[in-house]
């Protein structure tokens, strides 16, 4: 009963029939390959042109990359997938969509919190205006059909926060000092100094500008 453990249980029970550590590393390969390939799905389905896909650089070259964080790594595939069936859901709203997305946000839930977050910030970004362009008729009808099509496409997204949540009461009170974060608390780096090191801060590799091109260039 964890989060963050999804690729850990992936890989054990890899394990039985390989290697583990060939076992790790193809889990590593579908990841990445995998969001290549969701990434294109949600923009072909959200119809926006595939150089769109350069924006996803920087969740790539983000701080996982350095600290070898597979975990997120797989949430943000799994995270992706899930926002492909949202978008589906939003689109033409059938029985199936809502309980695909429940269990991906479940799964997402398992395999890292913040991945869990991130899914639920970009579908909330983008689910509105997805709705509205998928129903017609006069502007007040209009908008009451997209917001029970945003509703019935996000609610789902509810059990996996719910089991963060859950994660989090029974864990917190075993380690609170985990949970310490110096943003939250106010002792970390102020919003312009945050700015003014944007690619660094997003990176993670402070004193290692190769990455931080690849940001700025996507």
């Amino acid at each position: 009963f964890t989060y963050n453990g999804f690729f850990q249980w992936l890989v054990a029970h890899l394990a039985t029939v390989m290697a583990a550590e060939t076992a790790g590393r193809l889990v590593v390969g579908v990841s990445v390959l995998g969001l290549g390939g969701a990434t294109v799905a949600l923009l072909r389905t959200l119809d926006r042109p595939p150089i769109y896909a350069a924006f996803f650089v920087p969740a790539l070259f983000a701080s996982p990359l350095p600290w070898g964080f597979a975990n997120y790594a797989l949430s943000i595939f799994v995270g992706v997938v899930t926002l492909v069936f949202i978008c589906r859901t939003l689109r033409r709203p059938q029985w199936q969509g809502p309980l695909v997305v429940a269990a991906l946000g479940l799964l997402s839930g398992f395999t890292h919190v913040l991945g869990t977050l991130l899914l639920c910030v970009l579908g909330v970004a983008f689910a509105p205006e997805v709705a509205w362009r998928a129903t017609e008729g006069p502007a007040r009808r209009r908008l009451l059909r997209a917001f029970g099509r945003t509703v019935l496409a996000l609610a789902p997204l509810l059990v996996g926060s719910a089991y963060c949540i859950a994660v989090y009461l029974e864990q917190y009170s075993w380690n609170p000092a985990v949970y310490r974060d110096p943003t939250m608390e106010g002792t970390g780096p102020g919003l312009a100094h945050r700015l003014m090191w944007f690619t660094a801060y997003t990176t993670g590799l402070h004193y290692d500008a190769s990455d931080q091109l690849f940001l700025g260039a996507a």
